[in-house]
């Protein structure tokens, strides 16, 4: 199985797993997300490779506690969702 399946294999399991708040919250949510990103597509891959990033640096661009995810593909859909990440749109 390639990188590009398992990060979406595993960004599907998060938009469905149980967060801390609630049963069934999603967070980020995936319509906020396709709002700031075009494509489900470049969503995954723009996530994987910030989770990656933070595994080889350990470089958060928020507090730690400040997070709602405590995986890394997790708080980079967070850092999307606040546009700390800025994903440049096909014109």
């Amino acid at each position: 199985m390639s990188n590009y399946v398992k990060s979406l294999v595993n960004l599907q399991n998060l938009l469905y797993s149980y967060s801390k708040e609630s049963d069934r919250v999603i967070y980020p949510s995936i319509d906020k997300l396709l709002i700031l990103v075009d494509s489900k597509y470049k969503l995954v891959h723009v996530a994987a490779w910030r989770s990656k990033q933070i595994n080889e640096t350990g470089f958060l661009q928020e507090k730690e506690e400040d997070y709602i995810s405590t995986k890394n593909i997790g708080r980079a859909l967070e850092e999307i969702a606040d546009n700390l990440i800025k994903v440049k749109n096909a014109d």
